[in-house]
This record gives structure tokens, sequence and C-alpha cells, in this order.
């Protein structure tokens, strides 16, 4: 099913060094948990995850042009990668996890500079997890 919400913006950057990005900026308003002045963004399709401040989104379309601070590189959590999740449970005053696998092919970075991977959530279906979340495992 097609998004009924309408975008406010849209912001197209194509690049010599890079794919053509799109991404749509729609009002947190538009949703139950949105605050004013935040947006969620959708780039090449994909909602990215949380909301966004203005300022987010202008250093991540700085960091795309290279103009913003030069990005870390993407940490190494390749697909097939064995790791450790919190599932969110705490037993006994810990935090329990699950051991699953990075199904994405390298980590996403969202507007605000965060790195985030796709796992195989084990009751099916993926989840996105942001990195420092996900430890490897032997």
């Amino acid at each position: 099913m097609s998004e009924k919400r309408k975008s406010c913006a849209s912001i197209c950057l194509k690049t010599k060094a890079s794919t053509p990005h799109k991404w749509e900026l729609f009002p947190a308003e538009l949703w139950t948990d949105g605050q004013p002045h935040l947006f969620r963004v959708r780039a090449g399709g994909c909602w990215m995850e949380g909301y966004h401040s203005a300022a987010d989104i202008g250093e991540g379309v700085a960091r795309l042009i290279g103009q913003g601070d030069a990005p870390d590189p993407p940490p190494q959590l390749p697909r097939g990668t064995r790791v450790r999740v919190p599932n969110g449970r705490i037993r006994f005053g810990r935090m329990m996890h699950d051991l699953t696998h990075v199904i994405t092919d390298a980590p996403l970075r969202d507007p605000a500079g965060r790195w985030w991977v796709g796992v195989q959530h084990p009751g099916g279906g993926i989840r996105l997890v942001p990195v420092e979340d996900a430890t490897p495992t032997e």
C-alpha cells in the first residue's frame, strides 16, 4: 500500500561521487508520537529510524556532498556476521539477548550519523538495531 501522508519537502541530490539520493520529509505531527519541528525521513523509498530535526537533516546532506565533518568509516559488520543483540526482556535484573546474524550487506547510516545494521529477528522478519548494540560472537 502506498503512503497516504503527504510530504512537506523533498531533497534530491546528485553528485559525481555517488548515486542519486532522494529524501522525502514528512512532518512528525502526522504520527501519533510525533513532536512539532521534527520530521520523518524516507530515503530512497525506505523509512529512516526515528524523528529528525532540520539540523540533523542538514548535517546529513552536508555529509553527502562532502562538506560536513569527515564521516567515520562504517563499522565492520558484513552480511552473515553472528551477533548478540538485546531483545528487550530483563530477567533477574539483567538484559536478555538473542543470537542472530547480520542480513544487510553493510551497516546503514541515518541522517543523524548513527550506524544501524539489519539482523534476522528470531521470531521471523528483519529488525534494525544500532551497531553499538550488535556484539559480534565467535
